[in-house]
């Protein structure tokens, strides 16, 4: 009886040590309304960290910003991501997202007072910017989902690439719109 008991306290105890990483998905007018900058930047380095208690990887990355949509952050900014790689480990968090040198990006940042910038919603608020082969044009891959209000049913692998001017546009609309549209637990 007294083994039984053990073993069902012991279970309890490893479940309440248990941890849940749990995302709110962001639709482009949160992010936008809700970011303190928004730059379009192409990634210069990105450096493994070894945390203090040596129990974690992050990535130190630095930007070089490209021009902004909003706000402004300077030339070059860092920032820090989990995960990333030192020597034969590799760490990895669900919804960080990874970068390389030399890849453009739009990023939506959050600020703290006297702390390095960070990304809102971690994979959130990163979106990739590829050439088309074909016509040599900037366009924001996949395109994003925007918000206008009403519901509608998106089909996986519908959304076609949008240019990096339209989306500009179309963020810049959503921040002009300012917060009238945000839900109220964002305000």
């Amino acid at each position: 009886m007294r083994i039984r008991l053990a073993a069902v306290l012991l279970a309890f105890a490893s479940v309440a040590s248990l941890r849940a990483t749990v995302f709110v998905p962001a639709d482009l007018n949160e992010l936008a309304v809700g970011a303190r900058a928004i730059v379009y930047a192409r990634i210069t380095d990105v450096r493994p960290l070894v945390s203090d208690d040596r129990l974690r990887v992050e990535s130190q990355v630095t930007a070089e910003a490209i021009g902004y949509v909003k706000g402004n952050l300077g030339r070059s900014i860092s920032f820090r991501v989990p995960g990333g790689t030192v020597g034969a480990y590799r760490t990895m968090m669900v919804g960080a997202p990874t970068f390389e040198p030399g890849e453009e990006v739009i990023l939506f940042f959050a600020t703290r007072p006297s702390a390095l910038p960070y990304l809102l919603g971690f994979s959130q608020g990163v979106y990739r910017v590829r050439v088309d082969a074909r016509t040599g044009v900037r366009m924001v891959v996949p395109a994003p989902p925007i918000s206008t209000g009403t519901e509608v049913a998106l089909k996986r692998g519908t959304r076609a690439p949008m240019p990096l001017d339209e989306f500009t546009r179309q963020v810049r609309a959503l921040i002009a719109s300012g917060r009238r549209n945000m839900p109220r637990g964002i305000r």
